[in-house]
């Protein structure tokens, strides 16, 4: 349930809040987030997991599916849509997502 409820939140804020009109813009770093954390997965599953998901969904394969395929996507839209320019900035926005993060874990 806990998971539902994470990729339904990451969804809905994206909507709301994620600049949808410029995905194209963020479609490389969707591409490259996704294939990342399925290959991390693939060497999980064969050799050791470093981490493993509580309270899968159906099983661990069906929720970090949905992870890299749902989730993800809304949060990397969320989090490029207002990237700031000056560093300043851009060390709060990091702190901001980093917080929020550390307070879902």
């Amino acid at each position: 349930m806990f998971h539902i409820v994470v990729m339904l939140s990451v969804f809905l804020c994206s909507l709301k809040w994620g600049s949808w009109s410029r995905w194209k813009e963020f479609l490389p770093t969707i591409y490259y987030f996704g294939f990342f954390n399925m290959f991390y997965q693939y060497l999980s599953y064969t050799v050791k997991a470093v981490w493993e998901l509580n309270g899968f969904f159906i099983n661990m394969f069906v929720t970090d599916t949905l992870y890299t395929m749902v989730a993800y996507p809304c949060l990397v839209v969320l989090f490029l849509s207002h990237y700031p320019e000056e560093w300043r900035i851009k060390a709060v926005y990091y702190l901001k997502y980093i917080g929020v993060a550390l307070l879902i874990e």
